[in-house]
């Protein structure tokens, strides 16, 4: 019989033979349809008494949520991937499922604040390898969501709001990109102190983050598209965005930077000096 879960004796069984030997047998094995049946109806009849749940729930949080155990685990499953099979099998089990209110609290209390704290600080500052990042661009070209999923993105939540914004993006601590350094240059040089960057979060109107913003009395904003990432785009969404909230806006592309700066200027000009 195996020692309780948590205790130095469970740990030390862990490393035996014994228990190799028993993970041994059971690696690949999979069960019937029939076994599977049997085994959801056997613990549909079961009812757990709420002491039994506080004590297991008690006893899961003082083992999982140690550093040892972390860090065995990742040790365990670095290097591993599920195969293309099983991660479809994953998506379709899982499509159209949400987390009731009362899941989500449960969940909350098996991370309590000082895992999630020690979680974000190992994340934050972190970048992906090369290789990691050359392989997530593999994986993601030629992507593109559905008509549906990009409204649904663009359709607000509670985790939506102005602070969750501001709070999600000065945590990621981003800066100007080449782009926007450009444009940042640009505006510096016609309007000197006329017009802060804000596209870190600094500044959120009706759920959107802007590029930059007048700090001269004007309630005008400016923003920069890519040519790759924003392809397929219709600026006016955006510009219909901030309007709503007063705010008049201005959408430079990417081309546009670096192509004639003669016309750029000009509409730079007539958008800034216009009241």
């Amino acid at each position: 019989m195996a020692p309780k879960r948590g205790t130095e004796a469970y740990e030390r069984w862990c490393q035996s033979e014994g228990f190799r030997a028993c993970r041994d047998t059971h690696i690949g094995r999979q069960f019937t349809d029939e076994h599977r049946q049997k085994l959801s109806e056997a613990r549909k009849r079961r009812v757990t008494s709420e002491d039994t749940k506080f004590k297991m729930s008690r006893s899961l949080r003082q083992v999982l949520h140690t550093k040892d155990w972390h860090k065995r685990i990742g040790d365990r499953l670095r290097g591993r991937h599920l195969s293309e099979d099983t991660k479809v099998k994953l998506a379709e089990a899982h499509r159209g499922k949400h987390h009731t209110e009362e899941s989500k609290a449960k969940m909350r209390a098996l991370f309590p604040e000082e895992r999630r704290q020690y979680l974000a600080d190992l994340a934050r500052g972190k970048r992906a390898s090369v290789q990691t990042r050359a392989k997530m661009s593999i994986k993601h070209t030629g992507h593109r969501h559905t008509t549906e999923t990009v409204e649904k993105l663009r359709r607000p939540h509670g985790h939506h709001s102005p602070e969750h914004i501001h709070k999600v993006l000065s945590r990621s601590r981003r800066h100007p990109n080449g782009l926007e350094r450009q444009m940042t240059a640009i505006l510096d040089r016609l309007f000197p102190g006329e017009w802060r960057f804000t596209g870190d979060g600094s500044l959120v109107i009706n759920h959107g983050n802007p590029d930059f913003a007048n700090v001269n009395g004007q309630k005008k904003l400016i923003e920069v598209y890519g040519d790759y990432w924003h392809r397929g785009e219709n600026p006016e969404q955006r510009i219909v965005q901030f309007r709503e909230f007063g705010w008049e806006t201005l959408v430079i592309w990417e081309h546009e930077v670096k192509g004639d700066q003669m016309q750029l200027e000009e509409r730079l000009r007539a958008f800034c000096e216009y009241h």
